[in-house]
C-alpha cells in the first residue's frame, strides 16, 4: 500500500495553482462526496479568499457538521453544510444549504457507501446600473427607472441534489477511500433572467488515504478530479503530520502539505506543469481532536500577469471526535467453516 501511495506524494510536492474550488477540500468532506456523510463524527469550517491582487477579493465561507449512529456492524451518516459565495466586484452571491445521509454498509474491512445531499441554493446580484438609470434631481442613479434592457435581474431560490457513492477500506495501518458524486443530478433553472439555463451535472472521484509512516509521523495523499461541462481539473496534495508532543503522543503535531492544481486535458497535451493553474503549500497544527490549517495558492497559469502570482488564501478549522471513531471500529466476525 505504501509504495502505491508515494508516487502521489513525490508528484504532490512538486504542485502549484488556482480555482474557485476549495484547496483544503478534505477539510470539508461532503462537499466532495456525499458518502463521506458519517466517516467521523465533527464540525468543520473553511475560510477561502481569492483574488486579492483586485480591490474586492472573491470570498468563499463553508460550515460542516457530522455525526453516525451505528446499525449493527454498519453504520448511518447525518450531515450538514452551509456555503457562501460572494464573487467579488460584481457582487455576485450564492448561498447553499444542504442536508446529507449516508450508510456504510460494512463487509468485513471494507465499507460499502452511498450517500444523497439534497438542499436549497439561492443566487442573487446587486441591481446594476445603467446610464439611462441617471437621475438628475437626485444626483444619482436610481434603480427604479427603467433600464431598457428587457431583461430582469432578480434572486433565484431553487432546489438542488447531490448523490455519491463510495469504499472505505481499513488495511493495518492505513485507510483508504474511494468515491464517485455526482452534484446537480436534477439539472436544476438556475439562471438569474428570463429564459431557460440548467445546471450541467458534475462528476467528481476523489481518493483519500490516511496512515502512518513511522510511529512519529502519518501521511494524507489526496486526488480530487472533476468535470462539469467539459471543465475538467485535478486536485493532488499531499499533507505529513509530525508528532511535537514528547514519543509517540497524538496530542500535539504538525502539519506540512503542498499541492497543485491543473487542467487535466492540458496536462494530456502539455504536461503537468504547463497546464497547471495553481501550486499551493498548506501548513497547520493539530491539538487533541481540533486541527487548524492554512493553505496558499500561488497563480501560475497565464492570469499570473495580471495577478502577480498572487491566487488564494485559506483557512480552515477542524473537530474530529476521536474517542467515537475508536469506539465504533467494529471488524465483524468471519464466518467459521
Amino acid at each position: 500500500m505504501r509504495f502505491l501511495l508515494i508516487p502521489v506524494a513525490l508528484l504532490a510536492t512538486n504542485l502549484l495553482a488556482q480555482d474557485i474550488h476549495l484547496t483544503q477540500f478534505p477539510q470539508s468532506p461532503l462537499l466532495a462526496n456525499p458518502a463521506l456523510t458519517g466517516d467521523y463524527e465533527g464540525a468543520g469550517l473553511i475560510y477561502r479568499s481569492q483574488w486579492r491582487s483586485i480591490a474586492d477579493p472573491y470570498v468563499t465561507l463553508a460550515a460542516h457538521g457530522q455525526t453516525f449512529l451505528p446499525v449493527g456492524f454498519s453504520k448511518a451518516g447525518f450531515g450538514l453544510t452551509i456555503m457562501r459565495d460572494a464573487a467579488g466586484p460584481g457582487a455576485m452571491s450564492s448561498t447553499q444549504a444542504l442536508l446529507s445521509a449516508a450508510y456504510h454498509l460494512a463487509l468485513g474491512r471494507t465499507s460499502f457507501i452511498i450517500g444523497a445531499q439534497p438542499g436549497v441554493v439561492r443566487r442573487n446580484i446587486k441591481p446594476v446600473t445603467y446610464p439611462n438609470q441617471y437621475d438628475n434631481s437626485l444626483g444619482d442613479f436610481n434603480i427604479g427607472l427603467p433600464n431598457g434592457e428587457g431583461v430582469g435581474v432578480g434572486p433565484r431560490t431553487y432546489f438542488d441534489l447531490n448523490a455519491g457513492v463510495g469504499l472505505s477500506v481499513q488495511l493495518a495501518s492505513w485507510k483508504l477511500f474511494l468515491g464517485q458524486a455526482f452534484q446537480h443530478v436534477i439539472q436544476p433553472e438556475y439562471s438569474l433572467i428570463s429564459g431557460t439555463s440548467r445546471l450541467p451535472i458534475r462528476r467528481t472521484a476523489t481518493v483519500i488515504a490516511d496512515g502512518w509512516i513511522s510511529p512519529a509521523l502519518t501521511f494524507q495523499p489526496a486526488v480530487l478530479w472533476s468535470d462539469h461541462a467539459g471543465a475538467t481539473e485535478i486536485n493532488l496534495q499531499s499533507r505529513f503530520y509530525i508528532n511535537v508532543a514528547s514519543g509517540t503522543s497524538d496530542i500535539g503535531k504538525l502539519m506540512l502539505g503542498g499541492g497543485v492544481r491543473n487542467n487535466t486535458k492540458g496536462f494530456h497535451e502539455e504536461g503537468l506543469l504547463k497546464s497547471s493553474d495553481a501550486g499551493f503549500l498548506m501548513a497547520g497544527l493539530t491539538f487533541k481532536d481540533t486541527e487548524f490549517s492554512v493553505a496558499y495558492d500561488f497563480n501560475i497559469s497565464a492570469l499570473h500577469e495580471a495577478s502577480g502570482y498572487r491566487g488564494a488564501f485559506e483557512l480552515a478549522l477542524v473537530w474530529k471526535n476521536t474517542k467515537k471513531m475508536e469506539h465504533s471500529v467494529i471488524v465483524p466476525p468471519c464466518i467459521r467453516l
